[in-house]
């Protein structure tokens, strides 16, 4: 399940991951990432993901196709979760996505949203 809160006045997506992932929240988030780029350069995310089960087949490779789309879009990511192997697939993300990417522990979420803010 993915929740997407809409940017208030800034570039900001606010992405919430739970349980399992399907296809159509994937083409939701890309959904946002286009609505947001329409009036701001780049995209900045906070991403919390206090529990997740991976992907469904298919929004497994509609991730793979939307994630290359906006690579090069994201200004910064704060990944925020306790899931210790997200941090460590995430430093292979950092070698592809051109954007400053910190991780945080869900019970500094709100250093993450400051972080992603400034």
């Amino acid at each position: 399940m993915i929740k997407v809160k809409e940017p208030q006045t800034n570039n900001i997506l606010h992405v919430t991951i739970q349980d399992k992932v399907t296809e159509d929240e994937i083409n939701t988030i890309a959904q946002k990432i286009k609505q947001t780029l329409t009036q701001y350069n780049k995209v900045r995310m906070y991403l919390e993901i206090p529990d997740f089960e991976g992907y469904s087949l298919k929004g497994f490779f509609e991730d793979l196709k939307q994630t290359g789309k906006y690579l090069s879009d994201f200004e910064k990511v704060a990944v925020v979760t306790n899931e210790s192997w997200l941090g460590k697939l995430g430093s292979i993300s950092d070698l592809v996505i051109d954007a400053d990417i910190k991780y945080f522990k869900l019970e500094e979420a709100e250093t993450a949203r400051q972080w992603v803010a400034e």
